[in-house]
């Protein structure tokens, strides 16, 4: 047998080349095998419909001349048979669980959605950014806080609040509200 010399040249960086492309390469991997994840739970979770990440097929805005409100959730899934939506949250599950507010947002396109398709979502999904998922039910509760809230947003300023420059001086609402007449100069 004979040997052969298994020298190679030195290069100048080979020791940073053979250290930095596998680096590249497992973070390549690590950022597809996580969109593979996610597009899987997604999968599960119902067909997305519409999706305002989709490039030409992003989601309706929906529309109640009814209740004069409208919005565009970030998904509408068919789940189990039902058009959901989704609300998509970057960041991660409170510890707590989902806020108020975050409910109320998915519960007005419940009703956006029951309006203009004429079917109630049985719930609506809240999505966060590491990967929980959480039905929200759309019930007589969940329609009765929506309703409640829109009729208490609607109704004239009734003085529950002290309005001053700083709160309510540079308020783009500030023409249109009730309480803003009260609001003096600026110091």
């Amino acid at each position: 047998m004979v040997g052969l010399p298994l020298s190679l040249p030195a290069l100048p960086g080979a020791g940073f080349v053979l250290v930095a492309v596998p680096l590249v390469a497992l973070v390549i991997l690590t950022w597809a095998l996580f969109r593979l994840r996610a597009a899987d739970r997604a999968r599960r979770r119902g067909r997305i419909l519409a999706s305002d990440g989709t490039p030409g097929a992003g989601t309706p805005l929906l529309v109640s001349e009814r209740y004069g409100l409208r919005g565009r959730p970030d998904e509408i899934r068919q789940v189990r048979g039902a058009l959901v939506p989704v609300e998509i949250k970057s960041r991660s599950l409170p510890p707590r669980g989902p806020f108020l507010s975050h409910q109320v947002q998915l519960w007005a396109y419940c009703l956006l959605l029951e309006e203009v398709t004429g079917d109630p979502p049985p719930f609506g999904l809240l999505v966060y950014g590491d990967g929980s998922e959480l039905e929200i039910p759309w019930d007589a509760r969940a329609r009765s806080e929506v309703l409640s809230l829109l009729h208490r947003v609607r109704s004239p300023y009734g003085g529950e609040a002290d309005p001053g420059w700083a709160k309510c001086g540079a308020c783009v609402y500030r023409p249109h509200c009730d309480g803003a007449g009260s609001v003096g100069h600026r110091p």
